[in-house]
């Protein structure tokens, strides 16, 4: 044990020392804490305080979880998670989204995906709908005539995620307060698929098939690639972020091609312009059950907060300097995620209800 903390302690940078209100938390954190799992995500060490030094015993002997956030400069905070969850003591708390949509038919008939059993859900035309776990699966009869196409649509509400199946082997993972409409089977010379919020997407190959996605004017032309479109009403731009393969973006007169690693970003004024080198882990982050962000403020931090536990904000307007660097499990309650962020010493949070009141 002692060798490991040596090890750790010798690889780290510390940039500065913690306060002892911040010490006194990591402290309080990891005694009240029972989830047997560190995972360090950043190297951060504070020299010359003999709380880390504790903290560091604590968490390694006794398999303790505690999330630790370190002050990089007085209006930017880096959070370094050493584990996934700590102890929610709020008596209003709210608990983490989870696995659920609304799937509607051709018909207009809806079948509510969180509470359907595993097994065949319906058939549209020649093609048999079956749920298996937290996902839905379309399969297409060999041979059939798709010439008649049946438009389906799977919805997510606030604090629900889903996945999906294409009928031509494409996979699809909805964010919360997300949407996609698409044939139930597709026509022998193209796919195309409508979506609204968030979507994740690992299409299947077919070069004589292009797969186009819609949305808010802009289409995402590919043959089979895996990227990430985020286009939520409350964003400022449009990111569409290639992880695999290659992507054409298009909006009205102006074109993008991206390479893995790249992001096109459509703004508001109809600007499309690409960004390189994108993080694309922490992009899809959210597929994967986690909140991850990179000098993120905090507006865009509370916009997803807000959408995972569906709750209100009430945010002031002196915190637009503040952001934020971490990893944070979205399996996590609300008042979890609230006590790592407020280990910052740069905001305070309470929950009223459905609503979180930020406070400086």
């Amino acid at each position: 044990v002692n060798a490991y903390i040596s090890n750790t302690w010798d690889k780290s940078n510390p940039p500065e020392q913690l306060t002892h209100q911040q010490s006194a938390s990591i402290l309080s954190a990891i005694f009240s804490s029972n989830v047997p799992k560190v995972i360090p995500l950043q190297k951060n060490r504070v020299g010359g305080n003999w709380y880390w030094t504790v903290a560091a015993v604590l968490l390694i002997t006794l398999s303790a979880t505690a999330w630790l956030l370190f002050p990089h400069s007085t209006r930017d905070q880096d959070v370094v998670a050493v584990a996934s969850h700590a102890a929610g003591k709020n008596k209003n708390d709210v608990s983490p989204g989870t696995q659920g949509a609304m799937l509607t038919l051709a018909d207009g008939s809806v079948i509510v995906l969180d509470s359907a059993g595993d097994g065949r859900l319906a058939n549209q035309g020649n093609t048999r709908i079956l749920k298996s776990g937290g996902a839905v699966q379309y399969i297409a009869e060999a041979g059939a005539n798709n010439n008649m196409l049946s438009y389906n649509t799977i919805a997510t509400p606030r604090c629900r995620q889903f996945q999906l199946v294409l009928e031509d082997g494409t996979k699809v993972w909805l964010n919360a307060e997300s949407s996609i409409r698409f044939p139930a089977a597709f026509d022998k010379n193209e796919r195309h698929v409508d979506i609204t919020g968030e979507v994740y997407f690992e299409v299947a190959k077919n070069a004589s098939r292009p797969f186009t996605v819609s949305v808010k004017g802009m289409q995402v032309q590919v043959l089979g690639t895996h990227f990430n479109i985020n286009a939520y009403n409350d964003e400022p731009a449009i990111n569409t972020t290639l992880l695999e393969g290659s992507v054409k973006v298009t909006n009205h007169q102006n074109v993008k091609m991206l390479v893995p690693g790249q992001q096109a970003k459509l703004e508001d004024d109809g600007a499309l312009r690409v960004i390189k080198d994108v993080n694309t882990s922490e992009i899809i982050a959210w597929k994967n059950d986690w909140f991850s962000f990179h000098d993120t403020d905090i507006k865009s931090l509370m916009r997803q907060i807000s959408r995972w536990y569906d709750v209100a904000v009430e945010l002031p307007q002196n915190l637009d300097g503040v952001s934020f660097n971490g990893k944070i499990s979205q399996k996590s309650n609300l008042s979890d995620v609230l006590t790592m962020l407020e280990l910052t010493d740069e905001v305070s949070f309470s929950i009223e209800g459905k609503k979180v009141i930020v406070r400086p």
